[in-house]
């Protein structure tokens, strides 16, 4: 089966409710410089709190956590 991961996430812009980043996807995660399938895929995430974004992903309700 094919399987497409997130690399080289970098951040667009930051606002004090969002921040944008933008990020490539690859086929191979392995192999990231011959398998990229987009590059600069936009992404929009609302701020929470100072720990926690969240976003609308193919449907679902992500959150992402600060790690410390």
């Amino acid at each position: 089966p094919c399987v497409t991961s997130v690399i080289n996430v970098r951040v667009r812009e930051e606002r004090a409710t969002e921040l944008s980043i933008l990020f490539d996807t690859v086929s191979n995660p392995w192999m990231p410089k011959d398998s990229i399938k987009a590059r600069d895929v936009q992404m929009g995430l609302t701020k929470v709190d100072d720990d926690t974004l969240q976003v609308e992903y193919m449907g679902a309700q992500v959150t992402a956590k600060r790690v410390k």
